[in-house]
């Protein structure tokens, strides 16, 4: 018996008992929090795409049953009844009583049932048939392809959630140690210690990060709409649960190129594609072929007999009927020449995507790899700037250097920060890119080996 299963068997029993938690969970708290899993639980469950990619596998199965239906015999019946005006007769003497013979009757009725049975079409049915089940095939590589997406959209959208929360975490930290110091001048500057300009400079500093921090709380905003989105839009308010990691990968490029070679559906998609065009330069060399063809019929009329017309007769018959073309316009030589082309097509297209393949992966290798050396060395800078800030808030206080210096050694612990958040967030989306590549998300979940494993 055939299995079907067209989603990752974990993570879907897995959205069943999510949606019994958040059921719960509505009615105990405002937000429900989503983890990953449960992003793509949900993502994954209420896709759109998705849905409309199984009822394509199911509509290309119909199609292969109704061109498979194409080799069984065909039965049909035919009745008809007929009122004739006028109906020719004549009359012969026999002795005494003359003897009238009539050619039909008034009232006509026939009925027919007949069979025909197709023996040999010239290949036409077989190249049908092959056409079908490749188009079934195509099928199931899209919906697996849209599964693909839909994780990488999912994950893209959780991480940018990540990424502006840290952010947000990082300015207003930031901002407090400003306030700090805006307090800390104010009280210098009243025991007479620093010139008004020290306060000013310190208070527009803290108003000018308020800002950016306000502006960075809407960039939030628009990335949770995004992952709403890809959610499904569900109807509940939730907060993301997890944070940015640096998980280093140890990967070998050569190895990751002739892995996304065989498992990525795409390019499967054309292989299928050579093969679904080999199919149609058999089914177009085949219109000119011979067509044989078994018949058979039983018919029951009135009106044969011209002795009793009334009289319902019975009859049968069979045969073999053969169909040879002759000259069809050259249309055959036409539909030839249309799939060589298309034959020719998607090779340029496997060897264009093979390339295309190749330097996605190798950007995303390039980038993984500067990311994670900008990690390793913001990690010393960030402790660098943290004691610079110490020391220099310190002699601040002890009125040896300007407010001036301590503002600069905020800016750089800040930026220091941001850029190796930026580095671990760039990280994150290079893997996120290789796994798109090889349709492996297995990084992020350990579940999703690939992006949808369908067994037919």
């Amino acid at each position: 018996m055939k299995t079907r299963n067209y989603h990752i068997p974990v993570l879907f029993l897995e959205a069943i008992l999510l949606n019994l938690l958040i059921s719960f969970g509505q009615s105990v708290s405002a937000e429900v929090p989503l983890t990953l899993k449960d992003c793509l639980n949900l993502a994954l469950q209420n896709s759109r795409s998705t849905k409309m990619a199984d009822l394509s596998i199911e509509a290309a199965r119909e199609k292969v049953a109704e061109v498979n239906t194409q080799r069984l015999p065909s039965l049909s019946l035919l009745g008809t009844y007929t009122h004739v005006g006028k109906v020719t007769s004549f009359t012969i003497p026999m002795g005494t009583t003359p003897r009238t013979f009539q050619f039909g009757t008034p009232n006509r009725t026939n009925l027919d049932a007949r069979i025909q049975w197709p023996l040999y079409t010239g290949g036409r049915l077989s190249a049908s048939m092959a056409i079908s089940k490749l188009g079934k095939d195509l099928s199931i590589h899209q919906r697996r392809a849209v599964a693909a997406q839909t994780i990488y959209q999912v994950l893209q959208a959780y991480y940018s959630v990540l990424l502006n929360e840290k952010i947000i975490q990082l300015q207003s930290e930031n901002l407090q140690r400003e306030e700090n110091l805006w307090q800390i001048t104010q009280r210098r500057y009243a025991a007479g210690g620093i010139p008004k300009l020290e306060v000013l400079r310190a208070e527009v500093q803290v108003k000018n990060d308020a800002a950016i921090l306000e502006e960075t709380r809407g960039n939030l905003k628009k990335s949770e709409l995004f992952l709403r989105k890809t959610l499904g839009n569900p109807a509940y308010e939730f907060r993301v649960m997890g944070q940015l990691q640096y998980v280093p990968v140890s990967i070998v490029l050569d190895n990751l190129i002739q892995r996304a070679l065989q498992v990525r559906t795409d390019y499967q998609s054309i292989q299928l594609q050579q093969n679904l065009s080999q199919q149609q330069l058999k089914l177009a060399s085949s219109s000119n072929k011979p067509n044989l063809s078994f018949f058979s019929g039983y018919n029951v009329q009135n009106g044969f007999d011209p002795t009793d017309p009334e009289r319902f007769v019975s009859n049968w018959n069979a045969g073999l009927q053969l169909s040879i073309p002759l000259f069809d316009g050259f249309a055959t030589r036409y539909k030839r020449n249309q799939a060589i082309i298309e034959i020719q097509k998607t090779n340029l297209q496997r060897e264009e995507l093979r390339d295309a393949i190749t330097l996605q992966i190798e950007q995303a290798v390039t980038t993984l790899d500067q990311a994670a050396l900008k990690i390793e060395s913001q990690e010393k800078n960030i402790e660098l700037a943290r004691e610079a800030l110490r020391v220099t808030t310190e002699q601040f206080e002890q009125g040896i250097v300007s407010s001036l210096d301590v503002l600069d050694a905020q800016q750089t612990l800040a930026r220091s920060e941001m850029m190796y958040v930026q580095a671990l967030f760039n990280h994150i989306m290079a893997k996120i890119e290789i796994s798109r590549a090889i349709e492996d998300f297995s990084w992020f979940e350990p579940d999703l080996l690939s992006s949808t494993p369908i067994n037919e």
